[in-house]
């Protein structure tokens, strides 16, 4: 793997496992249509667990809210076509990186004010990387060219490396707290005026929603999707907003 202070142990290490196709067979095509019970049973399991609260006092304070944790483990360890399907065959995304806790809730004040807030921690992104490594790199250690370039000289092939097993690494959790501060005011027997103030993202936090190099998810999603190595492969394309002031009214008559 490439030395990279962002890969574990800062890269520089070996994967192995990897496979490539005997040059003689290269390009030849052999159908064989056969009962996938030959093979193997690919499965994939979900062990979620969720807890919820919903209160409400007599002094009109509300409260509501969960937190949702789980496990997926997505397993086809069998060889249809290469060895290699061996590699990183069993994928277990743990209970830490698939725990969300949201809350809401307002407080009644003095004055006919009332505050309220939206608060959630939800998983960061979760990325998987491969490396495109050139011939010239893995001829030294295969032996020989990669069947993909035949007869070619030189050779500008290049094969995919999985640089960690997948559902490893993550960005950072994402953390937000929106408030509001609002009053009504009211005018007549039927009209009245509801006065808000705003407070978007209250902790400025300034956390990774997306990355670069080949796309990514939304902060809380935990599919990993497959970005290519290379010098901006961990640089965001979008990030949390930082702090937003709003003032709002809502006239009701």
């Amino acid at each position: 793997a490439p030395n990279d202070r962002f890969l574990p142990g800062g890269g520089g290490y070996q994967v192995c496992g990897l496979y490539d196709l005997n040059p003689a067979k290269f390009g030849q095509v052999n159908n064989l249509v056969s009962r996938a019970s030959k093979f193997g049973k690919q499965k994939r399991v979900n062990d979620f667990f969720n807890a919820s609260l919903n209160v409400r006092l007599s002094s009109g304070v509300l409260l509501s809210g969960g937190v949702d944790t789980g496990r997926t483990v997505s397993d086809a360890c069998f060889v249809v076509d290469s060895p290699q399907e061996l590699l990183n065959c069993r994928v277990v995304i743990p209970f830490k990186n698939q725990t969300q806790i949201k809350l809401n809730g307002s407080y009644p004040l003095p004055g006919d004010f009332v505050v309220s807030g939206v608060f959630q921690n939800v998983s960061g992104p979760a990325v998987d990387l491969v490396y495109s490594a050139s011939n010239t790199e893995i001829a030294p250690v295969l032996k020989r060219n990669l069947s993909a370039c035949g007869t070619r000289n030189p050779c500008n092939s290049t094969a995919l490396v999985p640089l960690f097993r997948p559902s490893t690494m993550f960005e950072g959790r994402t953390t937000r707290l929106d408030l509001r501060l609002s009053r009504i005011v009211k005018i007549t027997d039927r009209t009245r005026i509801q006065i808000n103030v705003d407070l978007y993202n209250a902790l400025n936090t300034s956390s990774i929603l997306s990355l670069a190099a080949g796309g990514a998810l939304n902060a809380g999603a935990t599919s990993p999707t497959t970005v290519s190595y290379g010098p901006t492969w961990r640089r965001p394309t979008d990030i949390l907003e930082g702090r937003i002031v709003q003032f709002s009214s809502q006239l009701s008559f």
